[in-house]
């Protein structure tokens, strides 16, 4: 989608096949429902993620703690990720609350994440951060106040926002990752972007 999608974004020339038989289907939904009498609710659910899902559970386990992975010339692809709770809530409050009957509503996260930043936090998480991951990010302060999908209709109509940070997400999956066996478990305290700096041993002086 467009930066910061209305939930009634036009039908462009540009869309690609994949975006243009999403609109298709909205456009389905929406006749038939008029031709027949039955109320709907449209979600554009951003992509979901969770503990087993097939797409961001693999990644996490299999390329992010790779140094390399996030550096390539997709890294700073932006994703605006939606954890599972959330999309199931949104979804539920779609069907059950009659504010949401012949709406369209965006459904995503609170960040704005990058691959780039993926990589590090797990890096970080499993105790294995590479050269940079623990210098600090400056362009995550801005990234707070820019979104790709405006949820202001789900907010007003539905009273939805989602609750879960894609850092709470994360730190789910590798536990999970690390439950399983597949992911290493940090030894000791976990450093913090910006805080590099060695904890000096007591010299036992008084």
């Amino acid at each position: 989608m467009p930066p910061c999608a209305k939930g009634k974004t036009p039908l462009h020339n540009d869309l690609a096949e994949y975006g243009m038989s999403k609109i298709a289907g909205e456009n389905l939904v929406q006749h038939y429902g008029k031709q027949h009498g039955f109320d709907h609710a449209i979600l554009r659910l951003a992509l979901v993620y969770g503990v087993g899902d097939p797409l961001v559970a693999p990644m996490v386990r299999d390329n992010a703690p790779d140094p390399g992975f996030g550096s390539g010339p997709g890294g700073d692809q932006q994703r605006q990720f939606v954890h599972i709770d959330d999309a199931v809530e949104a979804l539920l409050r779609a069907i059950f609350q009659p504010e949401a009957r012949n709406v369209t509503f965006n459904v995503a996260g609170p960040d704005l994440i990058t691959y780039r930043d993926l990589g590090k936090m797990t890096r970080i998480a499993i105790g294995q951060p590479g050269p940079g991951d623990l210098s600090p990010d400056r362009t995550r302060i801005w990234r707070r106040y820019v979104q790709q999908y405006d949820m202001s209709r789900a907010r007003t109509k539905m009273g939805f926002s989602p609750r879960v940070p894609f850092a709470e997400g994360l730190r789910r999956i590798i536990e999970a990752e690390q439950a399983a066996g597949h992911l290493p478990v940090a030894e000791g305290p976990i450093p913090s972007p910006g805080n590099t700096r060695k904890t000096e041993e007591p010299s036992g002086a008084i």
